[in-house]
């Protein structure tokens, strides 16, 4: 006769008997012997325990063989349970987010195996890698070994795009700023925007053409760490500066006659430089005032004029002439001087 004494297999063991004559009784006792019946004992899991049956065969045509003790017992089965690695990017709503899986092996089928999966730190969605784990439950039948899955939140891409702006040449650079795209809720990211050195455009002149702007333009860009917490900088564009002339005019006091009066010769006349919105002319600015027989002829320096204000006597060299100024930016403000 037979018993089991192997892992757990999902099926029904009791004990086997050879093949035996025509007419032989096959009896079973698992009490040493004081009652017997001709139903074997059956184990299927663990937790039935060992169970040691005596077993005896009787026939009228033959002399009856002492009773044996067979073993019946059930092991664990030997399993192993290994999370899936799951990976989601950061900002990725609930119903994008992966659900915890795990590969089982040798299991018998139709089984179900009592376990959790854990991730590490799950009360968070910050970019970073996280274990997973595997929390046992009761499973007499098996015995469970357990491995790692990795959970991966990876960082967001955004993208950073300096703002294009203009201002008058000579004029304090505006605060620079630029757009984040790909930001999640009231997320924010470090960096700087700077940009190019240069302070260049057409020469400030006082003009009846002044509707006509020149312009030069500067490089905005972005500085930043590609990698930012939850974050991975994936594209930095530039913007430009545009700087504009500055409107320049000349305050005379030719302009401010009233209607009917007189400027006699002899007459001192001052002209003074205004440049709109810059308050700064001494310190920052140099001027060359300039004369021509027409307006737009060809203007020639004036010896020693070269201060905001430029005065002439009006007599029959002066009268009748076109003065202008043109002003330049000087290194004081540590700027690039064309």
């Amino acid at each position: 006769a037979n018993g089991f004494n192997d892992q757990y297999d999902g099926q029904d063991h009791g004990v086997t008997v050879n093949t035996l004559p025509d007419g032989t009784k096959v009896e079973f006792s698992t009490d040493n012997g004081k009652t017997w019946s001709e139903t074997s004992p059956m184990v299927r899991n663990v937790e039935d325990g060992t169970i040691r049956v005596q077993v005896r065969a009787t026939n009228a045509n033959y002399k009856n063989a002492k009773a044996e003790a067979i073993l019946l017992k059930v092991k664990p089965r030997e399993v192993s349970i290994t999370p899936d690695d799951k990976e989601m990017t950061y900002g990725d709503q609930e119903d994008q987010r992966p659900v915890l899986s795990a590969t089982t092996q040798n299991v018998i089928d139709g089984d179900t195996l009592d376990y959790t999966l854990v991730r590490e730190k799950d009360d968070t969605f910050d970019a970073g890698s996280y274990k997973i784990s595997v929390q046992l439950g009761q499973n007499p039948n098996y015995e469970i070994t357990r491995g790692t899955g990795t959970f991966l939140i990876k960082q967001k891409s955004v993208s950073i795009t300096a703002d294009s702006i203009s201002k008058a040449w000579g004029a304090d650079d505006p605060e620079f700023t630029a757009k984040v795209d790909g930001l999640v809720g009231e997320d924010q990211i470090k960096y700087t925007v700077l940009r190019e050195a240069g302070e260049w455009a057409v020469t400030a002149a006082a003009s009846t053409d002044d509707n006509i702007i020149s312009t030069d333009d500067y490089r905005i860009y972005v500085e930043a760490d590609a990698d930012q917490a939850n974050y991975h900088i994936s594209e930095l564009k530039d913007g430009t500066l545009t700087i504009v002339k500055t409107p320049v005019t000349i305050d005379s006091p030719l302009d401010k006659l009233a209607e009917g009066e007189t400027v006699y010769s002899g007459t001192v006349i001052t002209l003074t430089a205004m440049m709109e919105g810059l308050d700064d002319y001494e310190e920052n600015y140099a001027y060359q005032w300039q004369i021509a027989d027409e307006e737009n002829g060809t203007y020639e320096d004036i010896a020693g004029a070269t201060g905001r204000t430029y005065s002439y006597v009006l007599n029959n060299k002066t009268a009748g002439k076109f003065y202008r100024v043109v002003i330049t930016l000087t290194d004081n403000v540590n700027k690039t001087t064309k």
